[in-house]
C-alpha cells in the first residue's frame, strides 16, 4: 500500500522473540540494526534462559539508593548455568559520571547498546539469584 509503513516491536526482529517479548524494550519500535544484533549477541554469550524478577526490589534496596537515573531500563536475566544477570541501560546524559559509580564502585561491565542509540548499557553477573537478591538488598 503506498504510504504505509510497517513497524514492527523489538521483540519480534531479534532472533528470541519468546525472551524479548517479556521485557519493556522488546515492545519499543524505534528499533536500530545495532541494537537488534547487540540483543542477539548478549543471549548467546551469556547463555541467556529466561528473564526473571527479583525478589527483593523495594524503596529501600540499593537500586533506589543510589543515583536513580543510573538504573533506568532495568532487566534482570538468568543463564542456563543459574547465574543472574542485572541489565541496565541509562540514558548518557543521565549518567555524566555516573559510569564511574556503575563500573568502579559497583562491578558493573559496559556492554554493547541494548535500549537505543541515545542510552549506554551496562550488566552485572551474578553466580546466582540469591546472590543477586543479596546485593539488592544491601
Amino acid at each position: 500500500m503506498k504510504g504505509t509503513s510497517l513497524k514492527y516491536c523489538g521483540y519480534e526482529l531479534t532472533d528470541y522473540p519468546t525472551l524479548y517479548k517479556k521485557v519493556y524494550w522488546g515492545h519499543n519500535i524505534d528499533n536500530h540494526i545495532d541494537i537488534i544484533c547487540a540483543r542477539n549477541k548478549f543471549v548467546i554469550e551469556y547463555d541467556i534462559q529466561k528473564v526473571i524478577r527479583p525478589n527483593c526490589v523495594s524503596s529501600l534496596s540499593r537500586l533506589y539508593r543510589l543515583d536513580h537515573a543510573l538504573f533506568d531500563h532495568i532487566e534482570y536475566y538468568r543463564s542456563s548455568n543459574g547465574r543472574s544477570i542485572i541489565l541496565i541501560s541509562p540514558y548518557r546524559l543521565a549518567i555524566d559520571g555516573g559510569d564511574k559509580i556503575l563500573l568502579d564502585t559497583e562491578g558493573f561491565v559496559r556492554v554493547d547498546d541494548m535500549y537505543s542509540k541515545s542510552a549506554s548499557t551496562f550488566i552485572k553477573v551474578f553466580a546466582d539469584r540469591y546472590e543477586m537478591n543479596r546485593w539488592i538488598k544491601s
